[in-house]
């Protein structure tokens, strides 16, 4: 494995990440790069690395992460759907805590849950609470649509605008929100991101119950038209989601 200690700012060029992203595929080994926030990483061949470099991040969550170092708080219990490389999960850890702060990372795409455990253990974060299931509105199991070239595409949809991409389908387990909470033991919960490229509002169904007792305080999900076309899903049926429940909604901006 090659660690290479550069921060993604100093250069972050599309062209370096080119030169990284051709180094990995013909050496095909790993490497580690740290990212401006700190967090280490570790990239495999087939990673978008030159897009990486040029982003300056492994995520487009940004927004989401500087809301949650504003926001979230010590002790905190918190759970990221869509955990993907767990760039979100991170700075969640960071910010509640180990001793009586959680965060449940859940990710469905049995390929991340490895590099998930990788990307904690370089950064010592535990692993205790990873789920490798997709978030649904009922029990059992559906199909998993996966991008090889385009990770953090995983979508239980067939967007259209995405037909000309390889793909290909996996079998994964579902559950619904509330019961894998009961099963873990856990009553309330401070902070919920939901990002599940399309099947927001099914894993929304399915915490019903604990957003009716008011027993999650926030949620921040995803609205991307082109994944929920994929699930046959509109926006308004997204939005008109909360009409019978007593929450205030925004729209997260950059500041």
């Amino acid at each position: 494995m090659m660690d290479i200690w550069k921060n993604l700012m100093v250069p972050f060029s599309s062209f370096f990440g080119f030169i990284v992203q051709i180094y990995v595929k013909i050496s095909k080994r790993n490497i580690i790069i740290q990212d401006p926030s700190g967090f280490k990483f570790q990239l495999q061949p087939g990673d978008e690395i030159a897009f990486y470099y040029k982003r300056k991040s492994v995520t487009d969550a940004t927004n989401i992460i500087k809301f949650i170092r504003q926001y979230v708080q010590k002790n905190w219990v918190c759970v990221d759907i869509g955990a993907n490389k767990g760039a979100v999960s991170m700075p969640l850890w960071q910010m509640v805590g180990t001793k009586e702060g959680k965060v449940i990372s859940i990710e469905p795409d049995p390929n991340n849950i490895g590099k998930i455990k990788t990307n904690f253990s370089l950064n010592n974060i535990p692993d205790w609470y990873i789920e490798n299931v997709a978030l649904s509105n009922q029990e059992g199991e559906t199909e998993l649509r996966i991008y090889p070239k385009c990770n953090g595409w995983q979508t239980m949809g067939n967007p259209s605008f995405a037909a000309d991409y390889e793909s290909y389908l996996v079998r994964v387990p579902t559950t619904r929100f509330d019961t894998l909470m009961n099963t873990l033991n856990i009553e309330t919960i401070q902070f919920v991101k939901i990002d599940t490229e399309g099947a927001e509002l099914l894993v929304l169904e399915g915490m019903r119950d604990y957003l009716h007792k008011k027993s999650i305080k926030c949620v921040i999900y995803e609205v991307n038209p082109l994944m929920l076309e994929g699930m046959k899903i509109t926006v308004t049926q997204l939005m008109s989601f909360w009409n019978d429940l007593s929450y205030d909604l925004y729209i997260l901006s950059s500041t």
